[in-house]
């Protein structure tokens, strides 16, 4: 028997919304983008901030006030890494990198790009956090079948 991911829901979409039609919230019907919202929630997540897990949590609002080119950003990759592969599996991170020019450094500012892939689904995707008050974070599919082809089948 096939389910229609389009007729049931999966979890409720963030922030909380009103919705009529699938009761008291919004809900997310594809795998795609409910994987999405739980990879977000693991990278906000703080160490601790969970009772029952305190190892869950990425924490990159911790990475906040941390100095360019620290022992903390340096290991931060790897960190992750170990948090996808105990939490949401089906995700592999291709890449992961703090981005800022000198103008950005002088005004306390970076965004992490994140590059990961959803094998089972054949998603490539990129996600923008920025760590300043000023930006929001985004969730960007730029990846097209071409392009993810370049990558090979391992990404």
């Amino acid at each position: 028997m096939k389910i229609d991911s389009k007729k049931y829901p999966l979890q409720p979409r963030w922030p909380l919304n009103i919705d009529p039609i699938d009761g008291p919230y919004e809900s997310i019907r594809e795998a795609k983008e409910s994987i999405q919202q739980n990879f977000i929630f693991l990278l906000q997540t703080i160490p601790g901030e969970w009772p029952m897990d305190p190892e869950l949590g990425v924490g990159v609002s911790t990475y906040l006030f941390e100095t360019y080119n620290s022992a903390d950003l340096v290991s931060f990759k790897s960190n992750l890494r170990i948090q996808i592969n105990k939490y949401l599996p089906s995700i592999k991170l291709v890449e992961a990198n703090f981005i800022h020019s000198e103008q950005d450094q002088d005004s306390l500012n970076t965004t992490l790009k994140i590059t990961y892939s959803i094998d089972a689904l054949g998603v490539l995707d990129e996600i923008d956090f920025g760590l300043d008050t000023s930006y929001k974070t985004e969730v960007f599919n730029v990846f097209t079948p071409d392009t993810v082809s370049k990558f090979g089948k391992d990404f």
